[in-house]
């Protein structure tokens, strides 16, 4: 089933500055397995609920704008026409930035790795964000054996601009992912890669809606920062 994205011209943003700070944490990040069944299943490469359809600030001032995934590819609806945006046959979970302007989604690079992308409305400027490289980088401290991948897991856009906050998982053959409890931010207009919170300090995650502070649960609290 696809998942649709909706855009609406009634939306504003406040905007706020960019975070620029990168964590410095040492301490030995924690990371707790799920336990393994009797039955091993086949890989999950994601395994929260995609979202109900959201509504965001339009693309442009024309109305409402709708991006969906479908065979593999994204497409966009706006002002009764329908735009492939996509063609390499592996994009889903599309997300509309803040402003309407670019639309971040995964791309599944093979059986296990993931990696986070970007395109512009208009279809132009495709390029990777994050790719299996960084994912690897991400959890190389924490990696446990037997995992074959690190993966996003969940992410979302920040109000005020085009930075991506996500968290990530590992993924093995035979048992649930693990997540790593992280927090990582990307900037969508320059490449840059921040680990906001490394592995076993960060976890589930919700921006407040200006952007100015982020809620964070971890397996045994609930953090309130600055996204700094």
């Amino acid at each position: 089933m696809g998942v649709l994205i909706v855009a609406c011209a009634a939306c504003t943003v406040k905007p706020s500055p960019s975070p620029t700070a990168t964590a410095t944490l040492q301490q030995t990040p924690l990371v707790t397995p799920l336990p393994a069944t009797n039955t091993f299943p086949a890989p999950i490469l994601e395994t929260t609920a995609p979202p109900a359809a959201t509504l965001l600030p339009p693309p442009d001032a024309s109305g409402v704008a709708i991006v969906y995934p479908k065979d593999g590819n994204l497409w966009l609806f706006r002002d009764g026409d329908v735009v492939q945006l996509t063609t390499s046959g592996t994009a889903y979970a599309p997300r509309f930035s803040p402003d309407g302007q670019q639309i971040a989604y995964l791309r599944q690079v093979d059986k296990f790795h993931l990696e986070l992308w970007a395109i512009n409305v208009d279809g132009t400027n495709e390029r990777r964000l994050v790719s299996v490289a960084d994912m690897d980088a991400i959890g190389a401290a924490v990696r446990l054996q037997g995992a074959v991948a690190i993966n996003p897991l969940r992410f979302a856009w920040i109000s005020g601009g085009h930075v991506i906050a996500f968290n990530s998982q590992q993924i093995f053959q035979g048992p649930s992912p693990a997540r790593l409890d992280d927090l990582n931010l990307m900037d969508a207009d320059t490449g840059q890669l921040t680990f906001s919170l490394l592995a076993g300090w960060g976890g589930e995650f919700v921006f407040a809606p200006d952007g100015s502070q982020v809620a964070i649960s971890t397996p045994t609290q609930i953090i309130l920062a600055n996204p700094d």
